[in-house]
């Protein structure tokens, strides 16, 4: 049935398995300390925003034409320090494709849109006053209103 090989084979792993199971597991329990719990939740939200940044649909695909595979962008994210970590999100914000960019766009359109209509009511009320003989002045002072 069984060769000899084999039954020494099987008699040297039963007698090492029996030998080290009276052996006991060293480990070591210890208190995390504040200031590591801190660090950890800190990297973990660091690398969610980056994360967040990083999934962004216009993003990803022009990471995709540069040829970059965005898996290995998350495997390199992992690999970051707490300090290269930090450096990246902190510049997140000055970056164009942050999310301020639509923004700032809105932002600008309607400074524009003001300009005009300001613009356009000087003119209109500069027209109306200069005729009647009064100057900028009177008009953003209120008196050009009789």
């Amino acid at each position: 049935m069984y060769t000899l090989l084999e039954k020494r084979l099987l008699v040297f792993v039963i007698s090492i398995s029996l030998v080290s199971y009276g052996v006991p597991s060293v480990s070591e329990a210890g208190m995390i300390g504040t200031q590591a719990l801190i660090e950890a939740q800190e990297r973990d939200q660091m690398l969610t925003r980056v994360d967040t940044y990083i999934t962004k649909e216009n993003l990803r695909n022009q990471m995709i034409a540069l040829g970059v595979d965005p898996e290995e962008v998350q495997q390199r994210l992992s690999a970051l320090t707490n300090e290269e970590l930090r450096m990246l999100e902190g510049k997140l914000d000055s970056m164009p494709a942050a999310g301020g960019g639509e923004n700032a766009l809105l932002f600008s359109a309607f400074m524009l849109y003001l300009a005009v209509v300001l613009v356009t009511f000087f003119i209109a009320k500069g027209v109306e006053n200069i005729i009647d003989g009064q100057g900028v002045e009177d008009i953003i002072d209120g008196q050009g209103d009789d």
